[in-house]
């Protein structure tokens, strides 16, 4: 059965009675979605970290409902992209945070049809092979940080450029890298 059935419509007599989960090596399941399994199956919800690890479930997952705007404008041949700054949205969240957290972000993008452009319908994963090649080109981007201007802590936003050709469509998507104990979150 399907986690995310068993989830919203669990089966009669699919409730344990009494135990403990046991849940590992997920590393696409995020932590919500475990405890709502948790909570669904009416276990107990106080699971001990050596019955649910919460480092390598969820590690290869973007599990924050976060996401970054982004704007692209074009000069000749560049294409440049300008997206919020994710260090400024961790403070917002919590100021006593540490913004560190934050290594840096993944800019994904590839060219695609103009059918595809006009259809909006490319996905993340369309065109993966077996051997896990997509057709993505990744871009590491180092985060802007902040400034302290007139008094005040200021986050600019990130911006960044890269070559394209010209009358060629692109799709483009951004992801965050983080340190284990924060949510990753993309645009």
């Amino acid at each position: 059965m399907k986690l995310s059935r068993f989830v919203t419509n669990p089966q009669e007599g699919s409730s344990p009675r009494e135990g403990n989960a046991l849940i590992h090596y997920n590393p696409r399941l995020c932590p919500s979605e475990i405890k709502k399994l948790i909570k669904a199956s009416k276990l107990n919800p106080n699971q001990k970290p050596e019955e649910i690890s919460y480092t390598n479930n969820g590690d290869k997952a973007l599990c924050s409902p976060d996401k970054l705007k982004f704007t692209v404008d074009k000069n000749g041949m560049l294409l440049i992209l300008t997206f919020s700054n994710y260090q400024k949205m961790i403070y917002e969240k919590d100021p006593k945070a540490d913004v560190r957290g934050l290594l840096g972000y993944e800019i994904h993008y590839r060219e695609i049809s103009k059918a595809t452009f006009e259809n909006r319908n490319q996905t993340k994963y369309g065109g993966r092979d077996a051997c896990g090649s997509d057709g993505w080109t990744v871009q590491d981007h180092t985060p802007e940080g902040s400034a302290v201007k007139q008094g005040d802590l200021t986050w600019p936003d990130e911006t960044t450029f890269f070559v394209v050709k010209p009358y060629t469509y692109y799709a483009i998507f951004v992801t965050t890298l983080l340190l284990k104990e924060y949510d990753g979150t993309q645009a």
